[in-house]
């Protein structure tokens, strides 16, 4: 027969002659006790009776019969504000008496709501060592422009953030701007404020002056007095201030061999052109000259524009007898043609 010690969980059964069975006499808890050394002997029926005995090693294996437990149902910490993101704010451990993969314990942050705000945005933790930090600052702030303008903020520094263009400006379409920047921290429920900046574009000298025709037509009478107006010109600069202030100038060329400035004169601020002498249709039909619009900026700029003066004629000149120059008749003749006359009418011609 087989016997083995009645203090272990175990007991010899028997199906057959001399064939016995270890089997377990109550349920295993490997946690409590992971494995047994068992002495199985075996004796026979002679007198007197001789026995053998046999040792077994009995590891037990490992089923996930325990939950992970934590050293503390709850855990107090304290941050102070201000904080810098990441910083750790405690560690949480939990404990785990299965074995192997069935003892490796993972943290996970619950999903739930702080202040209608999930727990993730204020704490993160890390599933493989339990350590909480802070995720955010509640004194980082956050800038941002409210009306779709041309700008953008920009922040090299903490809290220090910068206003700055994000494309090119054209004062001649937009010359200001009304900016609202929303600053907002990082809190739960997040703060805010704001601030309107009132933003004027400063010009630069980007734009010519531009005549409304490219060329002009001026009419003036004969026989003028010097110094009368005979047409005034006006260009246009969408620049400001002294970009935008114009000055008239008359190009200096040569008509019939002589100077245009002893023709007519333009007023370099008004854009009158004056006549500066006295015309003769019989001399001079048509005057044709070039006058520049400068601006005030730095480089100026400038635009032409093309003056036709045309001189109107008047009734000025009597005719004259161009032939015969003499005639002498020697005696009366009735019926006599003498010479044929002609006459010219400078006027006319």
């Amino acid at each position: 027969m087989c016997t083995v010690d009645k203090s272990l969980p175990f007991k010899i059964i028997s199906s057959l002659s001399n064939y016995y069975s270890l089997v377990s006499d109550s349920a295993f808890d490997r946690e409590k006790t992971p494995e047994y050394n068992i002495t199985i002997t075996a004796t026979d029926s002679g007198s007197p009776p001789l026995s053998s005995a046999i040792k077994l090693h009995l590891i037990l294996s490992d089923i996930n019969d325990n939950p992970p437990l934590f050293d503390n149902l709850i855990y107090n910490a304290v941050i102070t504000e201000n904080n810098s993101p990441g910083i750790s704010i405690i560690t949480v451990n939990a404990l785990d008496s299965d074995s192997n993969q069935n003892a490796r314990i993972s943290y996970i942050l619950e999903n739930t709501q702080v202040g209608g705000f999930p727990v993730s945005t204020y704490v993160s933790l890390n599933s493989d060592t339990g350590i909480i930090s802070a995720v955010r600052d509640n004194g980082q702030v956050n800038c941002r422009i409210e009306e779709n303008a041309p700008f953008k903020i920009k922040s090299n520094l903490r809290n220090y953030y910068t206003l700055v263009t994000d494309t090119v400006l054209d004062r001649e379409s937009v010359s200001e701007y009304n900016i609202t920047v929303v600053a907002t921290d990082a809190g739960m429920p997040p703060l805010s404020s704001k601030r309107t900046f009132h933003l004027k574009v400063s010009d630069v000298n980007d734009n010519a002056p531009v005549f409304p025709q490219g060329v002009y037509n001026a009419f003036i009478t004969e026989n003028n007095s010097p110094g009368v107006s005979v047409i005034t010109l006006r260009a246009r600069d969408p620049d400001e201030n002294q970009n935008a202030r114009i000055s008239y100038i008359l190009e200096d060329t040569n008509i019939g061999g002589s100077p245009v400035s002893g023709f007519v004169s333009v007023n370099a601020e008004s854009g009158v052109v004056h006549a500066v002498r006295s015309f003769d249709y019989e001399q001079l039909k048509e005057l044709v000259f070039v006058v520049k619009a400068q601006d005030g900026g730095s480089p100026p700029l400038s635009s032409n524009v093309t003056v036709k003066m045309v001189i109107q004629d008047q009734n000025d000149n009597p005719p004259q007898v161009l032939y015969p120059v003499q005639t002498v008749l020697q005696g009366p003749c009735r019926g006599y043609r003498v010479r044929r006359a002609s006459w010219m009418n400078q006027t006319l011609l």
